[in-house]
């Protein structure tokens, strides 16, 4: 999901077909925090990043990491 989310956007269906995982429900408030801030657009299918958060699509993806994985830094 990270690479994909880098690329600019991220068809929900997939991670449900193939995982059956709803990601907008699993990062809900990740997802809500982002697009309130102005970084992506959310609809029942897609969510898709701004161009600003496209500029900062890096500094978003900790979030989803695993928690023992959220603030390592990887130098």
């Amino acid at each position: 999901m990270i690479l994909q989310l880098k690329k600019g956007y991220l068809d929900t269906g997939y991670f449900q077909d193939k995982f059956s995982v709803d990601i907008l429900e699993k990062w809900e408030s990740t997802w809500s925090g982002y697009e309130q801030d102005g970084l992506l657009h959310r609809s029942e299918n897609r969510i898709e990043l701004t161009r600003q958060g496209l500029l900062c699509a890096d500094g978003l993806l900790p979030a989803f990491f695993e928690e023992q994985h959220q603030g390592v830094r990887y130098t």
